[in-house]
């Protein structure tokens, strides 16, 4: 290892590092934001937070607004390191290439686990439906503006890349792929974590760089493309 890998090494180990201590702080605080009703002649406050598809609104106590306030401003801050820190670990994998396998905290991925399965698997069925019944090109130019959020966002760029052949060269963050609903079942319900590594390199392009694991276009479209 040269002196320049080395120094790349170690910045990749550090910002690993600070992932790690971040993204375990990050699971203990609150999502969401504050939101305030006036009934009556009073003012409450409420958390209100998305769950899959649904909103969820949750009771402040006034002796506890401030703290939780506080904890959900530390949770946005921390979200938005850990996106500049999944960028530059990403830069690092690319300049660091084939050595970045010899590196002990080197993951390839840590798949998503909150993800509303049912809600992804109904979304995917829409838009195969929408393909057969607009057409590839239709359905670009009507979907491209649409504005989505989490998984279906990724999911629908992904499929515009995919009918579209638009190259991308920039991965989403290795450390959030999310599975398809069996792979999720057999890596972790049943261990099987060598059935994550072959269906990644079976993963179709496009999706995958998106951070979807998807490994065959039936599986995307529902069948509707040859």
């Amino acid at each position: 290892m040269n002196k320049t890998s080395d120094i790349l090494t170690k910045q990749y180990i550090k910002l690993c590092n600070e992932r790690d201590l971040l993204t375990k702080e990050c699971d203990d605080l609150p999502v969401g934001s504050i939101q305030q009703k006036k009934i009556k002649n009073g003012v409450y406050f409420y958390r209100q937070y998305r769950e899959g598809t649904t909103v969820k609104t949750v009771f402040v106590p006034g002796d506890q607004l401030t703290e939780v306030s506080k904890s959900i401003k530390r949770r946005k801050e921390i979200e938005k390191r850990l996106k500049e820190i999944n960028t530059e670990i990403s830069q690092l994998i690319k300049a660091l290439g084939s050595e970045i396998h010899g590196i002990p905290e080197f993951k390839d991925y840590k798949p998503v686990k909150n993800v509303d399965y049912k809600d992804y698997t109904m979304y995917m069925s829409h838009l195969a439906h929408e393909i057969k019944r607009l057409g590839k090109e239709e359905f670009v130019i009507e979907y491209s503006g649409i504005k989505e959020s989490g998984v279906r966002a990724r999911y629908l760029k992904a499929l515009i890349n995919y009918l579209t052949k638009k190259e991308n060269t920039k991965a989403y963050a290795s450390a959030n792929i999310v599975l398809d609903p069996l792979t999720y079942q057999m890596y972790f319900t049943y261990g099987k974590k060598d059935i994550l590594e072959s269906r990644i390199e079976k993963a179709v392009p496009e999706f995958l760089m998106q951070g979807l694991l998807i490994t065959n276009i039936q599986e995307a479209v529902g069948g509707t493309l040859s």
